[in-house]
């Protein structure tokens, strides 16, 4: 057990026969350390192994504004000599920028930045208070578990990078998303026309017995699509994202899925030619509404969890939203995830390919994707197909079996996500050679062609009792009432938004009920209905008594009530 050692000069710490301070001057190193870091606001500190927590108040004096002392122990002794020594001095000086978390909560670190407040005594900030994160040890304890709090601090410091760089999407893209929703929103659900090809996406999770095959629009899809061809293609049901459409197409690879997840019009390259193929299109909700009303025989729709928004929040309760998938970014990930989904169970294998996040030189996707082909057609004698510029976040890697490779930071970034998601499914294999190694088992098409399934959802209609199924969901009671809760929540939103529109010209004069304060009751009306401004620089923390806040906000309101009309 932890053994407080007199030093003459202070205390020491004695653990697992070893002291955990110096047994001339203990706290001499841990203040010195503290007075030679330069802080910059906005910093959070992981700090590992506090124990008698020396250092601390010289840290609390030099800390700038919006920072925070983060205190990890992962051992159970430590932890418990360490909060009992906290205890006693929160009696003398009651700390409120400083946590002490559990062994059992570290694992939770992510979590708890990212959805943070009010966690026991102390007031855990918001993470868009943070701009970063480092690493202090307050103690010899660290040593213990040093690789633990290094990957606790590197998982802290990409929850707080994740979400700027999400605010940057937001700020570009946010309005678009929340439009494009309330557009799929409506074709899902209110025209006759349209509900033929609806299905449910609830009833086709883990109906699928074939092998499945995943094909990305990456260069590794080539050799995969050549070696595809001495097999039966009707022995596995074949997934894709969209834009890998035309050159499996080009190929004579008929899919029987596609996902799409792109919001903007470029992705409408990848359907040319190809809108009446026999597909079931499984369309994010927030992509782009023209490609969902377009193409595919069957129609699925899932939502990315784009952004902790409140109006999504009051969809789900209002049972609106189809099944809501984890914002993965990557369509190439979106289809993995929706296919380790589908699969009936997880002795299903599912093989991938064309997912390479990397590219060789003067090429950046498979043959016959838009990407590849706009290249060729935009080439000349002056600027040859050839001679390919990436632009300047392109760095050299190794891939698969040591090949040089060319990738860039936010492709490296997807294939970090994708190893991180994907770890430790069952029966999920890489039929790519080519690419960024992403550490799953390599696999061949031979391998795939010994798997062969009894058959389900995909070629010649072997399972139509599925399909009907489905499609009976947007048929009966259920979806009738469905769509009424939509049509309501649409009628009840444009009613708002005229209500508040008037409220913020007309003030005053224009409230229905005189008793309440105007400035509440617009904050109230805008408070759960931030896709009018969840894409604002400033729009994670609305300032509804701001004037130019609402004057932006008022700027928005006309896009929603044209699109709700």
């Amino acid at each position: 057990m932890p053994c407080l050692v007199d030093t003459g000069r202070g205390f020491s710490l004695s653990y697992k026969g070893r002291f955990l301070y110096s047994k001339y001057a203990p706290d001499k190193a841990v203040v010195q350390a503290v007075k030679s870091l330069r802080l910059l606001p906005g910093t959070l500190i992981v700090a590992s192994s506090p124990c008698l927590w020396y250092g601390l108040s010289e840290l609390e004096e030099i800390l700038p504004p919006k920072c925070f002392i983060l205190a990890l122990e992962a051992d159970k002794n430590l932890y418990e000599f360490a909060k009992a020594e906290f205890d006693k001095i929160q009696r003398e000086k009651a700390y409120k920028n400083v946590l002490l978390l559990p062994p059992e909560e570290i694992s939770n670190l992510t979590q708890l930045i990212l959805h943070s407040g009010r966690y026991e005594n102390s007031d855990f900030p918001q993470v868009f208070d943070f701009k970063r994160a480092i690493y202090f040890d307050f103690s010899g304890g660290s040593a213990f578990f040093k690789d633990f709090y290094l990957q606790a601090a590197a998982a802290a410091e990409e929850a707080i990078s994740s979400f700027w760089k999400n605010r940057l999407t937001l700020i570009k893209f946010g309005r678009l998303y929340a439009r494009n929703l309330f557009k799929n929103l409506r074709f899902s659900s209110i025209y006759d026309d349209f509900a033929g090809r609806l299905l449910d996406l609830k009833y086709l999770l883990h109906t699928v017995e074939k092998p499945i095959l995943i094909f990305g629009a990456g260069e590794s899809a080539e050799e995969s699509v050549a070696d595809l061809k001495g097999l039966k293609q009707n022995d596995f049901f074949i997934l894709a994202v969209d834009a890998a459409l035309p050159f499996l197409r080009t190929c004579g690879v008929k899919v029987d899925g596609l996902v799409a997840l792109e919001s903007q019009l470029a992705i409408q390259k990848a359907y040319i030619g190809n809108l009446e193929e026999d597909f079931i299109l499984f369309a994010d909700l927030c992509s782009r509404p023209a490609v969902a009303r377009q193409a595919g025989k069957y129609l699925s729709f899932f939502m990315s969890d784009y952004a902790p928004a409140k109006y999504l929040k009051g969809l789900v309760q209002k049972e609106i939203l189809p099944p809501i998938l984890p914002p993965l970014g990557s369509v190439g990930l979106a289809a993995v995830f929706l296919a380790l989904n589908l699969r009936r169970d997880s002795s299903v294998p599912v093989f991938f390919t064309g997912m390479d996040f990397s590219f060789s030189a003067g090429k950046s996707h498979a043959k016959g994707s838009p990407h590849n082909l706009a290249r060729l057609i935009a080439s000349d004698r002056l600027n040859p197909a050839e001679v390919y510029s990436f632009g300047d976040n392109i760095f050299p890697a190794t891939g698969k079996g040591g090949k040089f490779v060319y990738t860039a930071k936010n492709l490296a970034g997807y294939a970090a996500q994708f190893a991180r998601t994907f770890a430790g499914s069952r029966n999920l294999f890489d039929l790519g050679k080519s690419g960024l190694d992403l550490g799953f088992p390599a696999a061949s098409l031979q391998s795939v062609s010994d798997c062969k399934g009894r058959g389900a959802l995909a070629g010649g209609n072997e399972n139509t009792e599925t399909l009907k199924a489905a499609t009976r969901l947007w048929r009966g009671t259920p979806e009738k009432q469905r769509n009424d809760r939509i049509c309501g929540y649409f009628e009840n939103e444009l009613s708002m938004l005229r209500y508040v529109k008037a409220l913020l010209i007309n003030g005053k004069s224009a409230q229905k009920d005189k008793s309440l304060d105007l400035s509440d009751e617009i904050a109230s009306i805008l408070a759960p209905r931030d896709y009018l401004y969840l894409h604002f620089p400033d729009g994670y923390a609305p300032n509804f008594g701001d004037l130019g806040f609402l004057k932006r906000v008022r700027s928005e309101i006309d896009f929603f009530i044209k699109d709700f009309q």
